[in-house]
């Protein structure tokens, strides 16, 4: 008798709590899922290179229309100044549509970002294994739903504690990262990085949008108090008349998001800037 059309390993990877039957990863095993789904850019020249690891907000790199751009935008940005970039896909292993995605990813009935913080630790380890990759030249990038994923990453002390359904990796993984760059960060519940200091102080730059009804600013700021108060060193940057996602061209009909083409020309701008400003 069949009772699932989807393989038990996509169902429990799916899920943002354990359910019966349902083990935890192993980093290697996480980074195996996910493998299939990497989206390596490099730049030109000889390597290794320093590296970005690139994290989608919750709509995904498919929308209706096909394939986004946001993210090869941002990742090309990075060739650009000489990173190599990964852009990790949660969705595409998970079998989560852009449907799907919206209803129970962005709703935070499904995948929320304590568990999607395991995609952020296993998708490092990956890329540390990569010829190309310069060692002790990592950033970890998120977007929305991503900076979510990074920021519970971030705040776990791999010590004692680790991501949902990944089983603990070494701490020392986090001296890989020499810097963060987090793009209108989801920061309320059930985020739980207004509560928790970061793990390491690691230099980090934030856009917010100050027209976002998404990420709010109470609770984003909250969150950005407790990394501070643990000693990362913060560059908070305001657009003042961005929303939520104004780098993403791809909105749907009706969406509270409203694409800007000059804020996103700048943001760029920036993410570049943090790049070559970070490099080991």
């Amino acid at each position: 008798m069949k009772f699932f059309s989807t393989p038990i390993k996509v169902l429990c990877a799916s899920l943002f709590l354990g359910i019966a039957g349902c083990s935890s990863d192993t980093v290697e095993e996480r980074s195996a899922f996910l493998e299939p789904n990497y989206a390596i850019h490099l730049p030109e020249g000889e390597g290794p290179f320093p590296t970005v690891l690139l994290f989608h907000g919750c709509g995904g790199l498919v929308g209706e229309n096909g394939p986004k751009q946001i993210m090869d935008r941002y990742a090309k940005a990075a060739n650009d100044v000489g990173y190599a970039a990964i852009v990790v896909d949660s969705f595409g292993p998970r079998e989560i549509s852009f449907d799907r995605a919206v209803r129970r990813v962005c709703s935070g009935l499904q995948l929320r970002g304590a568990r999607r913080a395991g995609d952020v630790i296993a998708s490092l380890a990956f890329a540390e294994t990569q010829d190309f990759a310069k060692p002790d030249a990592f950033v970890l990038a998120g977007w929305s739903h991503g900076g979510w994923s990074v920021m519970e990453a971030m705040i776990m002390d791999l010590s004692d504690t680790w991501a949902p359904g990944l089983r603990a990796p070494s701490p020392k993984i986090y001296d890989q990262v020499h810097g963060v760059y987090l793009t209108y960060p989801y920061c309320g519940f059930p985020s739980r990085a207004r509560k928790r200091g970061w793990a390491k102080p690691i230099p980090t730059q934030i856009i917010e949008a100050g027209q976002d009804v998404v990420a709010k600013e109470g609770p984003c700021h909250e969150a950005f108090d407790r990394m501070t108060e643990s000693g990362v060193p913060v560059n908070l940057i305001t657009f003042e008349e961005a929303t939520h996602a104004f780098d993403e061209e791809d909105q749907v009909e009706g969406a509270v998001s409203v694409y800007n083409p000059d804020l996103t020309d700048q943001a760029l701008k920036l993410f570049q800037d943090f790049l070559i400003n970070t490099d080991a």
